[in-house]
């Protein structure tokens, strides 16, 4: 938000002021700030659709992200979720490309997918979620790491869609904020 609007009740109504919302979306209004997977919990829970999604407020998305990402879930019905594709270049982690139905993933064997922009189909998340509370009590983080043990665990797949990159507005090759 402008200088003139900072802190919560500047976020607020920066939002209410600025964002054209469907008639669909709700926003949620904690009244402070509960932590990045705890808001995610209350949101996946009086959500409605088939999919849910988990975006962070500094990432930026490419043009129908969305529509691309389901599109692949309903090719590749064993995902648990997918994320977008994300800093490869800040994050060289070892990456497996495949095949699977026609749609190129990349899956990371070793290491967790990261969940800045990912969608989870509602069965699946009811099947993961939610995340408890030794992880909500983080302002963030652990988030992900506690999503792809669990993920692995119950032996779904989870992955990187690199048809649809994104970016983060406060990170670049200098930086790690």
């Amino acid at each position: 938000p402008p200088e003139n609007q900072k802190g919560y009740a500047g976020v607020s109504r920066y939002i209410e002021d600025t964002v054209d919302r469907d008639p669909r979306m709700k926003l949620l209004d904690f009244g402070k700030n509960i932590g990045c997977f705890a808001a995610i919990n209350e949101g996946f829970k009086i959500a409605r659709g088939q999919y849910l999604c988990k975006l962070d407020n500094d990432t930026i998305v490419s043009p129908k992200w969305s529509s691309k990402m389901i599109h692949a879930l309903e090719k590749i019905p064993e995902l648990a979720y997918l994320s977008s594709y994300l800093d490869k270049d800040m994050q060289n982690w070892v990456r497996e490309r495949k095949k699977i139905n026609g749609v190129e993933i990349e899956t990371l064997p070793h290491s967790m997918v990261t969940m800045s922009c990912c969608i989870f189909p509602r069965k699946s998340w009811e099947n993961l979620g939610p995340w408890p509370e030794e992880i909500i009590k983080r302002v963030y983080g652990k988030g992900e790491g506690y999503m792809f043990n669990k993920v692995r665990r119950q032996e779904l797949l989870i992955a990187h869609y690199p048809s649809v990159v994104c970016s983060h507005r406060a990170r670049s090759k200098n930086s790690n904020a």
